[in-house]
């Protein structure tokens, strides 16, 4: 492996299986010279990609047909992926609504048009890296937000959150629950 300046990665690859996972077929992504993050709406075909050092604006890209075609989006909001893309690069799309997708980096950011424009929502100018986010599938108003200063919960959307400041944890990459307990 080499690592340094020099280094030269392969770019990323995403595949998909039609039929449960016995086979698999690459799809055609746009060329990332980076990690990637990777957001599956639970219904229809819609994909979001987001990556990190796209030269030209954010590293945003959605397809509506299941991987064949892709569409940059947020094509001048810088920072949507660039600069943070990668040390934290993620996407998260509602469960429930293919158009409400989310972005982490210093901030966390909202669109609700599908990708096509974004908001901070919280973390805004920012300070906080933002690694992971979890939306409850049965109600996208409640959300866990892993960053490097911890875990913090919504109940409402967005609107309010959980300090971190209390909580004995910190430095949050990744986010997972059950209700199987």
């Amino acid at each position: 492996l080499r690592h340094g300046p020099k280094a030269k990665p392969k770019p990323p690859l995403l595949f998909k299986s039609t039929n449960g996972g016995l086979t698999w077929t690459p799809l055609k992504i746009p060329p990332f010279p980076g990690r990637i993050g990777v957001a599956i709406a639970l219904h229809g075909r819609r994909i979001y990609i987001v990556g990190n050092n796209i030269k030209h604006g954010s590293g945003l890209f959605r397809s509506d047909n299941g991987g064949a075609t892709w569409r940059h989006l947020a094509v001048k909001d810088k920072r949507i992926s660039n600069g943070q893309g990668a040390y934290s690069c993620g996407v998260f799309v509602d469960p429930r609504n293919p158009n409400v997708v989310y972005t982490v980096s210093t901030a966390l950011y909202r669109s609700i048009d599908g990708g096509v424009t974004f908001h901070a929502f919280k973390g805004a100018p920012g300070g906080e890296d933002y690694h992971d986010l979890w939306i409850d599938p049965t109600n996208g108003k409640r959300m866990v937000v892993g960053s490097d200063q911890g875990v913090s919960v919504t109940l409402d959307n967005g609107r309010t959150w959980s300090l971190w400041y209390t909580e004995p944890i910190s430095q949050i990459y990744h986010v997972a629950t059950t209700d199987q307990y």
